[in-house]
């Protein structure tokens, strides 16, 4: 039992939704698809291979770049620890120079 006012709220929910309606047969806003009067398009899609493949294509891709990313850092880490061993070996070389010395001198 509907009454006026459920009426009338049918009817103004109905018009903001035609705002939103896309047809499926003409792709076309504002009218359902059995209200359309116009021809039917024609929607090309790629098949689901084609996407299939490009999704492996992106994948392989993401996974390269992860790759070469990390091998970079593993460089900059190895370029690093030889500063690090360089300047290390370095400074207990010049130490033991100055206990030699001092050793020399105490005699």
């Amino acid at each position: 039992m509907a009454t006026p006012m459920h009426r009338l709220i049918a009817q103004r929910q109905a018009e903001a939704n035609e705002q939103h309606v896309r047809c499926q047969k003409c792709l076309e806003f504002r009218h359902w698809t059995y209200e359309c009067t116009g021809k039917r398009k024609y929607l090309h899609r790629p098949s689901r291979t084609a996407e299939l493949k490009k999704a492996l294509k992106e994948k392989g891709n993401r996974l390269l770049l992860l790759l070469q990313q990390s091998i970079r850092e593993t460089n900059v880490e190895r370029k690093t620890k030889r500063k690090r061993s360089k300047s290390v070996t370095s400074s207990s070389s010049s130490s033991s120079d100055s206990s030699a010395s001092g050793s020399s001198s105490e005699k």
